[in-house]
């Protein structure tokens, strides 16, 4: 288990993260959303820790691609895919959990 962060650098820009109890958008199925000319992460406040995590993750996954894009143009239409970003989104929540855990032994 992780703590969210309140703030994540992500490449050169500093986001701050906050948990909210409603995302006002237009879907209400929307849980997280990333603002990048505000630098900021909105995460639905969930009692589910993975899904948060999970959600939080995915959401870095949108940033990292958009850092990637000033040098690397073509990689805006992996940013937009979904279901790619879920994966690397999870792959890297993966990732840092092991990471975290072997620091702790």
């Amino acid at each position: 288990m992780m703590k969210i962060p309140h703030k994540i650098l992500i490449g050169e820009s500093l986001y701050q993260v906050k948990q909210t109890k409603f995302i006002s958008m237009s879907k209400e199925s929307i849980v997280a959303l990333i603002n990048y000319d505000k630098k900021l992460i909105k995460l639905k406040s969930i009692k589910d820790t993975r899904l948060l995590e999970d959600h939080f993750f995915h959401e870095v996954s949108h940033g990292l691609l958009k850092e990637l894009e000033f040098n690397h143009p073509k990689i805006s239409n992996f940013r937009t895919n979904e279901a790619f970003i879920q994966e690397l989104g999870l792959t890297l929540r993966i990732t840092f959990l092991d990471l975290l855990k072997s620091q702790s032994v």
